[in-house]
């Protein structure tokens, strides 16, 4: 049995039945009304059908107070759409939204004035970024959607975010203790909290081995198989992966069962490794080999590097939302807005590749 299809055998029937509903009556319906869909129009539906019921509606309701304000779900799906059309800026959105009837409509928006000024959406992805609204229905939709279901390969990973923001004149505070001896005592959000945010400086070898220095944040990220995204935290540049190897863990953890933890040389560590014992599961990290002073570590036994080499789903994700939804047009700043900016596109990705694994 292949990976694709063991991993759709175990989906949720919830899933399973609204990919059905999708193909069978939602689409029809709206291409009756709209016309043909393509390929995007769709995918941003099946988003948007899954978003939907997570969406925080209470937290965003109008007061009562004042002119009634536009729908904030219209505008988080307009955000959507502008992760999944790779739009790099809102003013470019909503320049898009002005030029495709389709697409203004599936958000809301009947005719080209009743899209919002800029400011609107400004303010808007403000208050998103108060609330960690894509984080949380992010994590939502993944604890839906691996309700159950035992995940055989965790990869995990970073990726260079560059900004156009200030670098932090101060240096991170420094942890009281060495953090990898700390964080298996300690709760997930305690230890992302301790984790530093500001915009800084990076240095990373890419994957071909190129020493790549950059401004601004990283993207540490947790995927499954069928490159599936479980679990995401965005830090400072200059935070060694290994750090966030743990909080990771325990985020997946909420979420669903891992049976193997792949994760590169740059996390060897027996903490990672006796961590992801301590979680049940196997933990597949190659030696350093600049950590024993010699030009190779020890092979894997054949087993082991087999399955190793589905930690490529991690670089493709990286690669994916790099490329295609967002990862290279980080506009915003600070923390909380650039994280917010990412989420968006890491929840794209979720629902595109569980989508994907239905088909």
């Amino acid at each position: 049995m292949s990976d694709k299809t063991h991993s759709q055998s175990l989906l949720p029937t919830s899933l399973r039945d609204a990919y059905v509903h999708l193909q069978m009556r939602l689409f029809p319906i709206l291409e009756d009304e709209f016309g043909e869909m393509d390929d995007d129009h769709r995918q941003f539906v099946a988003l948007c059908q899954q978003v939907e019921p997570l969406f925080p509606h209470g937290f965003f309701a109008w007061g009562g107070n004042g002119r009634p304000s536009v729908p904030r779900l219209w505008i988080f799906r307009a955000f959507l759409a502008k992760a999944l059309w790779n739009f790099p800026t809102t003013r470019a959105l909503i320049a898009e939204l002005g030029a495709r009837p389709t697409l203004r409509r599936l958000c809301g928006f009947d005719m080209p004035g009743d899209v919002p000024d800029e400011s609107t959406f400004s303010r808007a992805y403000r208050d998103f970024a108060r609330n960690e609204t894509a984080q949380r229905i992010f994590e939502r939709f993944t604890g839906r959607a691996f309700a159950g279901v035992p995940v055989h390969h965790e990869s995990i990973d970073s990726t260079a975010i560059h900004s156009w923001e200030k670098a932090a004149a101060e240096k991170p505070a420094k942890p009281e203790g060495p953090r990898l001896e700390t964080q298996p005592g300690r709760a997930a959000q305690d230890n992302e909290a301790e984790l530093p945010t500001q915009c800084d400086w990076g240095v990373k070898r890419n994957s071909k081995g190129v020493r790549e220095t950059w401004r601004g944040y990283k993207l540490h990220v947790a995927v499954a198989d069928g490159d599936v995204p479980t679990a995401m935290i965005v830090t400072s540049a200059s935070v060694h992966d290994s750090q966030v190897a743990i909080p990771l863990m325990q985020r997946t953890r909420e979420r669903c069962t891992v049976l193997y933890d792949l994760l590169d040389a740059g996390y060897d560590a027996e903490p990672i490794r006796e961590f992801s014992r301590s979680l049940g599961s196997v933990p597949i990290i190659p030696v350093n080999p600049r950590r024993l002073g010699a030009g190779n570590g020890p092979e894997m036994v054949p087993d082991r590097a087999e399955r190793f080499r589905r930690r490529s789903g991690v670089e493709r994700f990286n690669s994916h939302l790099n490329d295609e939804h967002g990862g290279r047009t980080v506009r915003v700043r600070g923390h909380a807005k650039v994280a917010l900016h990412l989420a968006f596109g890491v929840l794209v990705i979720a629902v595109e590749q569980v989508f994907r694994l239905l088909e």
